[in-house]
């Protein structure tokens, strides 16, 4: 407590002081104190503030941050030591300079594209920049997601887990939320240029957004074994409207699978196809083997091989 109260009579009451009792306050305060108090009350210089807001060209919030005090704090020095402040235009000028850009093109854009037809989404905190959001009850795959969107350059913070209740019982969720960027802003008006996600007039699937869709909404299902049918492949496309979907059941064919929309709002690949477009998309990504390659199990027999790739199949890890 009576660091505190030194700290407190040093930062306000240090200057009119005796220089004895400032003695005192230097010999028995902690170093790590005083220096905080050092530094708390620099916003009182005008050397010290002019080179903060206009040499590092920090803004008021910053600095208070720095200094230990409130933004209006800071506001109300500058007005007083009479250091000009920046117009509203000079502001938002500032503002664009420090905004975050990634290069939004190739493998990257490909990855958020077939996410974005899945489970992701791209939301806007600020008018000009955009933060991809993903949840899932699987962190494994979130801890890989993540390491690959930072490989190409799209940061974020670590994944978290909340927990929610129903019927008695707990169900663990995990989320991933990338910084904020400007092209995510962009993307976000693709997706969802009335606020509600849509599929693009000018995506073109690639083997890289469908296996992101497949990994998100898709599942490979088998017949029961009464049926001497094989395996097909569905996706969950109930979250978009009719256009949408035949546009990507079009898109399909285009590649030359046979696939069509079904009235359930799922959009199914034919089992004449389903070997040839797991081929396609490429195998299982070694790191969520463990989590989503039963995904490529087209055979359930315990023999069977369970990954199929480019090269054709591959035996079982």
């Amino acid at each position: 407590m009576l660091d505190l109260a030194c700290l407190e009579t040093y930062n306000h009451g240090a200057e009119a002081a005796p220089s004895p009792f400032r003695a005192v306050v230097k010999r028995w305060l902690p170093p790590s104190l005083l220096d905080e108090a050092i530094i708390m009350k620099k916003y009182k210089e005008k050397e010290w503030l002019t080179e903060k807001y206009h040499s590092e060209m920090l803004s008021a919030s910053a600095i208070s941050k720095e200094a230990g005090c409130c933004k209006q704090t800071i506001l109300k020095w500058l007005h007083n030591l009479q250091i000009p402040v920046r117009t509203d235009s000079e502001a938002m000028r500032l503002v664009k300079r420090r905004v975050k850009h990634v290069q939004l093109c190739g493998y990257l854009l490909e990855f958020l594209e077939g996410e974005l037809l899945g489970d992701g989404s791209v939301h806007i905190p600020k008018q000009r920049t955009g933060r991809y959001t993903h949840s899932s009850s699987r962190r494994e795959y979130l801890v890989w997601l993540s390491g690959e969107l930072s490989a190409w350059g799209l940061k974020g913070g670590a994944v978290y887990k909340t927990v929610g209740k129903s019927w008695g019982k707990e169900y663990p969720t995990w989320h991933y939320q990338s910084n904020q960027y400007a092209e995510l802003a962009d993307l976000r008006k693709r997706f969802y240029p009335a606020g509600k996600k849509i599929v693009p007039n000018d995506l073109i699937l690639t083997p890289i957004i469908a296996r992101q869709w497949f990994i998100g909404d898709g599942c490979l299902r088998h017949p029961p074994h009464t049926k001497r049918e094989r395996p097909y492949i569905e996706f969950c496309t109930d979250c978009f409207n009719k256009h949408d979907r035949d546009f990507l059941s079009n898109q399909l064919c285009s590649k030359g699978f046979k696939a069509f929309s079904r009235a359930s709002g799922r959009i199914r690949i034919s089992t004449f196809s389903t070997q040839d477009f797991l081929k396609w998309i490429g195998p299982c990504p070694e790191q969520i083997r463990g989590v989503y390659g039963y995904k490529w199990q087209y055979d359930t027999s315990p023999l069977a091989p369970i990954l199929v790739g480019a090269g054709g199949v591959t035996s079982r890890p």
